[in-house]
């Protein structure tokens, strides 16, 4: 294998990969060196290797892990927040730092939208659609479907719950019942 890079799949430079994904690297820093092989060979071996896929699921969950804990230290750390500076009558002033603070909330915007794109379901934004009212968020429920007179006997057969008003019959499918389905 000399003068060109690695292309056949090991565990040894799988684990070395997934290890160095769950400090903080990406696939691309990671290839750039010597040892590892092209960014391709990786995705190549992530699409043929199950095994692989998995640990580098994993990997990459622990690296949304690690961002979500570096949020919590640059929120919680202070130096810097505040300047000294000489008042006209000569005294040490503390002062805001808005640049230092403006920069730390960038750090933290960038790891959480990182850490929310890695691992979406623990990280990332979940919004709810609702009225404000007590009703609470609206549900997305399956479309009704209504069927009327001699189809409702077909509709039936293909899984519907049938209601009968008089002689003409009504399929509807989803929702919770009662009043809100006949709308």
């Amino acid at each position: 294998m000399e003068g060109g890079r690695p292309s056949k799949f090991s565990q040894e430079r799988a684990d070395a990969i997934c290890e160095q994904i769950v400090q903080g690297k990406s696939v691309r820093q990671i290839c750039q060196q010597q040892c590892m092989p092209a960014e391709r060979t990786v995705y190549y071996w992530l699409e043929k290797d199950r095994e692989f896929c998995q640990q580098y699921a994993r990997a990459r969950e622990a690296q949304a892990d690690n961002l979500f804990e570096e949020c919590l230290a640059i929120a919680d750390e202070t130096e810097g927040d505040v300047v000294l500076a000489t008042g006209e009558d000569g005294k040490a002033i503390a002062r805001p730092n808005p640049a230092n603070v403006q920069r730390a909330r960038l750090r933290v915007d960038t790891r959480k939208w990182a850490a929310g794109k890695l691992a979406p379901k623990k990280y990332g934004e979940h919004f709810t659609q609702g009225f404000g009212d007590q009703e609470g968020p609206i549900s997305r429920r399956p479309a009704v479907l209504v069927t009327i007179g001699p189809q409702a006997a077909s509709a039936r057969e293909a899984g519907g719950r049938v209601h009968h008003g008089g002689d003409r019959g009504a399929v509807r499918r989803g929702g919770r019942g009662g009043k809100a389905d006949a709308r």
